[in-house]
This record gives structure tokens, sequence and C-alpha cells, in this order.
């Protein structure tokens, strides 16, 4: 369910994952996960999981500069069924879970989920392109890129999961920030 009531979410965990599409089965796998925890509003812990998906891959799509990652980097990681311990106190399944396109990441993680047969994710979810459309109505693109320039985030490091969950994070709190006071200066008529 997605939720929209943004000035009363202050907890929530940001995701962004990062895929690979199966050389053979055209299937898309998760290769990386970053998150951010969100606690009273505010960032509180990060993390980020360099995953080998079991897939067939010999490059990554166009947009992955080989100096952020390589291909040897993702083939030696851990598989996400080794990885689950380290993460499972995020996944939860009552948890907000907060992405721009979050449908996509939800997606994806529930894909291993499944495989390992563990609670799946996303039963409350916030999509940052959403929470755009309506801070934003006079826009016609909703990337993350967009909000970044609109807000002055940098990205140090695009489509790299923790860096654009970061991204997505600071965005999310500052669309909140513009709900918040833009209900306050219609309660007051002051808009």
């Amino acid at each position: 369910m997605f939720l929209e009531n943004y000035e009363e979410i202050t907890d929530c965990i940001v995701i962004d994952t990062e895929t690979v599409t199966d050389e053979i089965t055209r299937i898309s796998k998760v290769w990386e996960i970053g998150l951010l925890v969100i606690k009273d509003s505010q960032i509180i812990e990060k993390a980020e999981w360099l995953i080998s998906p079991d897939a067939k891959f010999e490059k990554l799509d166009i947009w992955y500069p080989e100096d952020h990652i390589s291909i040897e980097q993702i083939k030696a990681s851990p598989k996400f069924i080794d990885l689950y311990i380290e993460f499972e106190k995020y996944l939860h399944p009552d948890f907000v879970i907060c992405g721009h396109n979050i449908d996509y990441d939800i997606r994806m993680i529930n894909q291993e989920l499944v495989k390992i047969k563990k609670p799946l994710i996303g039963k409350q979810k916030v999509d940052t392109i959403r929470m755009a459309r309506l801070v934003h109505p006079e826009w016609t693109h909703y990337k993350l890129d967009n909000l970044s320039a609109e807000y002055g985030l940098e990205i140090e490091n695009r489509h790299r999961a923790l860096d654009d969950a970061h991204a997505t994070a600071l965005a999310f709190l500052k669309m909140k920030e513009k709900i918040i006071n833009k209900a306050e200066a219609e309660n007051t008529g002051l808009f």
C-alpha cells in the first residue's frame, strides 16, 4: 500500500538496488543493495552490500562506469542468502520502505526473499516519484537527477545503490519539509 500522509512519516527504510540482466533468462537480478534508516526524520544509519547474483552475465549495463564497479568484484561477492542475516533487521515486512520507483526495488528484493523462503517486504511503501508529482506538479520528468538538481543534492557515484539511496532519502526529507511548510502556511492563511 502506498502511503501518502508524507508529513506523518518519521521512520522508514530508504532502499535502492542495482541489477544486472541474466543473459540467458533475461531476468534482472540484484547485485547491490544500499539503504538508509530514517528515524524521527533523521538519517541514523547507512548500509550497503555487493551481492553475487545467481545470473550469467559478462557485462554491466552502460550506466555503470567501470571505475565504479567491476564484474569481478560483483562475482566475488557473497550470495543473497549468505548476506541475509546481515540485512534481515532492515527487511521487516511491517517497515515503511521508501525509494525512487520503489516498486522495482521491492520486486527485486522480494524475488530474492521468495527463493530463500523469507517474508516479503513492501506492505507499506513511499515512492519519491509519487511524492515529487504532488510537490512539483509542473514538472514533466521526475528522475532522481531532477530531484537532486532541485534540492542541490550531489550524487557522487550515480547508479551505485548507497549513493542513489542517500540522494533519495535527502529528497524525501526535503519534499516532506515542503509539504509541512505548505500545510502550515495554509493553516495560518499565508498561502
